[in-house]
């Protein structure tokens, strides 16, 4: 909760203390470590529009532009009678709510963005999973179309290495077959060793 108002904060501390540990801060100063820090795994930010010195810019910069924070929910808050349009950050809000607001009315906003938020999740991996292929781990051919797609200009020019493994058809005849996918899977982990974190590779 980055809020003025302690109060308000109080009554949320108590509304979700049995679920949450609520962290409250009042400047966007006190908020930053919080944000930054692998202590505290933030599930969603609760921040009032009217915070003084520009405080708002900043959070949404630190949760928006970090890579370990990008995920995490904003719902705003502005005061009661108000209208979002005075507000021109609120479009940048994953929510927003007038402080007149029952406290049941924030637990159902943050409820459904934690369930949306575990449904992209999910998606995602399901997404990574049907890219890799099952033994190595490589990019598989659907994997690797959709990585050439993401490239961009500057990652070019690029060089495409082909690497054919010799007498694998004698290995799973002589040897069986899961002698020859422990062929592959070493290969795999020689590919791995020897490129970038960035390169591309696939079986």
């Amino acid at each position: 909760v980055i809020d003025e108002s302690s109060h308000y904060a109080e009554l949320i501390k108590e509304s979700f203390g049995e679920h949450y540990d609520v962290l409250y801060v009042d400047t966007a100063e006190a908020s930053l470590p919080l944000l930054g820090s692998d202590e505290h795994n933030i599930s969603a930010a609760i921040l009032s529009m009217t915070m003084p010195t520009n405080c708002a810019a900043l959070i949404f910069k630190q949760i928006r532009q970090q890579p370990g924070n990008w995920h995490i929910p904003i719902i705003a808050t502005i005061p009661n009678g108000n209208v979002a349009c005075k507000y021109p950050l609120m479009q940048e809000a994953d929510d927003f709510l007038c402080k007149a607001h029952p406290i049941s009315d924030l637990h159902k906003r943050v409820n459904a963005l934690l369930d949306m938020l575990a449904f992209d999740e999910r998606e995602r991996i399901l997404q990574e999973t049907a890219s890799r292929d099952f033994m190595t781990g490589l990019y598989n051919r659907c994997g690797l179309q959709a990585a050439l797609a993401s490239l961009r200009g500057d990652d070019l020019p690029a060089a495409l290495c082909l690497f054919d493994l010799d007498n694998l058809k004698l290995v799973n005849d002589t040897y069986g077959h899961e002698a020859g996918d422990r062929f592959i899977e070493a290969f795999a982990d020689v590919l791995r060793h020897n490129t970038r974190l960035d390169d591309i590779q696939c079986r």
